[in-house]
């Protein structure tokens, strides 16, 4: 019974998102369970295989973006330098396996770059390109970073040596990764060294998109005071813990002339897993959309810094903000229902009550 409950989840949310007809699909790592120590080569391998699957069967005829997560690896976390330990210890394993399932999802892919350490960019459009990186290189829970911190893999390098090759051809870019940079499990040399790339490419890079956190967050990267960038954090299909599985769909500029490629908004979709068990089905809920929770002109990342100086001031607005994370989390619960022991205010209230039926 667990498992099956285990395999609806997965199908669930996109089965419920497929009705958006999208575009591309980004896939942000983590596909493993977070089974912690009891993982295996193997077993592993298998569970992405079965994800991708899943996300062929439903989105079939849109192209998917993958990014290596902390839990592909088994043991998780750690993935060395490649050609620099022993095999039993090294990640070609899980590189090969990705190259293998990976060319099936992403369009002329090159596995050059796969094979060596699970990133790569890829020209989706004339003037589009996407890239994705192994943030597991900037990962403070990566042990191996101990006997080798410098530019593991060569990544930023390449990432750095992408850019200026999409900005000398007039290219516009993505950035996908897993572990967002800057945050505490952030190796801090790695997240400098990332923010310095960001700035220099500030012209062409129109989107950067990370996981891993499980909750609904954002990032503004500066160049000194000026806003330049935002890094978009989408919560987690998984209710590890103590959560609602949540999913992101993100409107982007598309393909017309003078294209941006930038997000114009994006929708936070969730669902009442009490419910779920409760009634034995699942219902997915739209959260909300940023620019009408916020009261956003657009999602320049001028307007997200006016977001944060305004919650700044406004103790509601702020409140409003971190009561996006307690609905993500189990609003049934009685623990979870209202964990900073006050009355929500009455935004918060609408959004708890456009999943359970009731406000806080």
């Amino acid at each position: 019974m667990v498992l099956g409950r285990l395999q609806a989840l997965r199908h669930s949310p996109l089965y419920a998102g497929r009705s958006v007809y999208p575009r591309l699909h980004h896939a942000p790592g983590d596909a493993v369970p977070h089974n912690e120590w009891s993982t295996s080569p193997e077993y592993n391998i298998e569970i992405v295989r079965e994800v991708n699957s899943m996300i062929q069967k439903y989105f079939p005829n849109a192209p998917v973006f993958p990014v290596v997560g902390n839990h592909e690896m088994s043991p998780l976390d750690q993935y060395p330098e490649p050609g620099s330990v022993p095999e039993q210890f090294a990640a070609d394993w899980l590189y090969e396996g990705l190259a293998s399932q990976w060319s099936s999802l992403v369009p002329d892919l090159d596995l050059t770059t796969v094979k060596h350490a699970a990133y790569y960019s890829v020209l989706l459009r004339p003037g589009f390109r996407i890239i994705s990186f192994n943030s597991m290189f900037g990962y403070s829970s990566n042990m191996w970073l101990v006997a080798n911190s410098k530019d593991p893999a060569s990544e930023l390098a390449w990432l750095e040596g992408e850019l200026n090759k999409a900005e000398a051809a007039g290219e516009l870019v993505h950035l996908l990764g897993h572990v967002p940079p800057g945050i505490l499990v952030a190796e801090r040399t790695w997240s400098r060294e990332y923010n310095r790339i960001v700035v220099r490419y500030e012209n062409i890079i129109r989107g950067q998109f990370f996981g891993h956190t499980h909750y609904d967050e954002f990032e503004v990267f500066h160049d000194g005071e000026r806003p330049i960038s935002v890094a978009y954090i989408a919560p987690s299909q998984t209710p590890w813990f103590d959560l609602n599985p949540a999913y992101r769909i993100y409107h982007i500029d598309g393909d017309r002339p003078d294209s941006t490629r930038t997000v114009l908004d994006h929708e936070t979709y969730v669902m009442n897993l009490t419910e779920a068990h409760e009634t034995e089905t699942a219902r997915w809920y739209q959260l909300y959309s940023a620019r009408e929770l916020y009261g956003m002109e657009s999602l320049a990342p001028q307007e997200w810094q006016s977001l944060v100086e305004r919650m700044a001031v406004d103790r509601d607005l702020f409140n409003l903000y971190i009561e996006v994370l307690a609905v993500i989390r189990d609003v049934t619960s009685g623990r979870d229902r209202n964990p900073w022991g006050r009355r929500a205010s009455p935004a918060a209230q609408g959004l708890a009550g456009s999943i359970d039926g009731s406000p806080w």
